[in-house]
């Protein structure tokens, strides 16, 4: 989406951006008082249910108020600058220099026990950010949108902001500077548009989830479960256990995982030692993702949890399948994020069963790979799955261009895989088509989901199919050109649905040869 200063004059010109433009600019004394509007607006950013059921508003509004009282006392025994920052370069030094090397004394005649100097964290960026917010304004913005970095993902890619790659998981220090790279980004843009600085939280906050529709809701219905993972909670006795205890079914909150998890997905949770054994099942709400300033980097978002009677490691260890399992031979080291094959999965719940549980209401694993195809890379694919597949769907050999070459500017070319029912054919060119298909031999990760469906639909807009398909030995997704080829809306079968006959009825009503020509 392209900015548009004309919208966004308008924006700050109403009753709602001028009451936006107020909240950031009280935000320090909204802080001090701790004031009703402020506990909403937290609420929905920060907490709204994931994090709201373990840490309270007002630890969130104290932990602010903790950042600013050691910014405060830095500055009042000059360990931070009292001169205006006036540049991004000022800010930059500061932040790098004075900031990130803040040694704060506790007054350690009071409690000699107590560390003597305190240092910020990665993990400190959202209160520290906000903190930094109410001293300068122009430079930094507060950083509201843990644990929802994919949020703030959205509105730089759509608006064409700059988007710093996230530091690995093991680069600390680069990790609390990352948040400076981000003000860089939002500064640069800001100018760019004539956008005040002390206003960059009125149009991220404000204007651009208006703008962009941004819909945070979970889904209602979660799709099939394509894998199953463990994770595991109870490290040093940090409350995991007691919270585990007392979720109910309508429960969300997020946990490390594995970045890989996609919604819908099974995640067995498994209690650490002195419990060692699994405690419930829960399903995933979102594609997991990376949180630069959380401390357990691959994040998931799961809820809808089931309490079993526990199966314990001794049990598993002793169970002739699933004591060959590797995290059970490692005695569940490393736990988080680790996939459970469906005939471990299967013999989980055979041991519930076997304890009188009721497994019916516990979420299946479906085979998802269909295992009389060898297929070895893209082109077996294409051979063995996909023209078969529009065999199925009514299509013949001269209904389609395979690596049609599409023309973009005056030298580059596109090569899709698949293009179905060419318009204006001439051997291997065509202006128009009906359908894109592309082929890929594995799909591994969400991230690569996202990079190989963004490469079809461009293929799809090139030639204005009514929809495109991308498959792989993971599956089918299918996304129409009235939902803008979004893959947020696409729908997707494994390979096994891919041979039922529903799983073909379905995607011929969408996709066959008599819908198409008949659109």
């Amino acid at each position: 989406m392209k900015f548009s200063s004309f919208l966004w004059q308008n924006y700050v010109e109403s009753c709602q951006g001028q009451e936006w433009i107020a909240f950031f600019q009280n935000l320090g004394s909204r802080y001090e008082q701790g004031d009703e509007q402020l506990c909403r607006f937290i609420e929905h950013w920060t907490a709204s249910g994931l994090l709201g059921e373990r840490v309270s508003v007002a630890e969130k509004i104290e932990e602010v108020n903790n950042v600013r009282a050691l910014l405060a006392d830095g500055i009042e025994k000059k360990l931070l600058p009292t001169d205006p920052i006036r540049t991004l370069d000022n800010a930059e030094v500061y932040f790098r220099e004075r900031v990130a090397g803040l040694c704060y004394d506790p007054d350690p005649d009071d409690n000699p026990n107590h560390p003597t100097d305190y240092t910020f964290e990665f993990y400190d960026i959202p209160a520290l950010s906000v903190a930094l917010y109410c001293l300068y304004p122009r430079f930094f913005f507060p950083y509201y949108f843990y644990p929802r970095f994919y949020a703030l993902k959205q509105i730089f890619d759509e608006f064409g902001i700059f988007l710093p790659p996230v530091p690995p998981k093991k680069a600390i220090d680069d990790r609390f500077y990352y948040y400076f790279e981000l003000c860089r980004s939002v500064h640069h843009f800001a100018a760019q548009h004539g956008i005040p600085g002390e206003l960059a939280p009125v149009f991220l906050y404000g204007f651009a989830p208006l703008a962009l529709e941004l819909d945070d809701a979970l889904p209602a219905n979660l799709p099939p479960p394509r894998r199953a993972w463990f994770v595991g909670g109870g490290v040093n006795q940090n409350g995991d256990f007691e919270y585990l205890d007392q979720v109910t079914a309508s429960s969300q909150t997020i946990w490390q995982g594995n970045r890989d998890t996609q919604p819908g997905d099974i995640v067995v949770m498994y209690c650490l030692s002195p419990r060692s054994s699994v405690h419930s099942f829960w399903r995933a709400l979102r594609f997991g993702a990376v949180e630069p300033f959380r401390y357990f980097y691959n994040t998931i978002w799961i809820g809808r949890p089931t309490i079993v009677t526990p199966i314990l490691l001794n049990e598993m260890r002793q169970d002739p399948l699933l004591s060959s399992m590797p995290l059970v031979k490692g005695s569940m080291q490393g736990i988080n994020g680790r996939v459970i094959t469906k005939p471990y999965y299967d013999r989980l719940l055979a041991l519930l069963q076997g304890k009188g549980v009721d497994t019916s209401a516990l979420p299946q694993l479906e085979e998802v790979e269909i295992e009389d195809v060898d297929l070895r890379n893209e082109r077996d694919v294409e051979q063995h799955l996909l023209e078969p597949l529009l065999a199925e769907l009514g299509f013949q050999p001269s209904d389609w261009i395979r690596q049609m070459k599409l023309q973009v500017g005056r030298s580059e070319k596109a090569i899709p895989d698949y293009v179905l029912l060419p318009a204006e054919r001439r051997e291997d060119h065509a202006s128009r088509a009906a359908w894109v298909w592309e082929a890929k031999f594995s799909i591994r990760s969400h991230q690569q989901l996202r990079k190989d469906f963004e490469q079809a639909t461009s293929y799809a807009r090139l030639v204005g199919a009514l929809g495109v398909s991308l498959l792989s030995r993971e599956g089918l997704w299918l996304s129409l050109r009235q939902n803008d080829y979004a893959l947020s809306k696409a729908k997707h079968w494994s390979l096994v649905q891919l041979r039922s006959p529903d799983g073909i009825a379905e995607i011929r009503a969408i996709a066959g040869k008599r819908k198409l020509s008949a659109g």
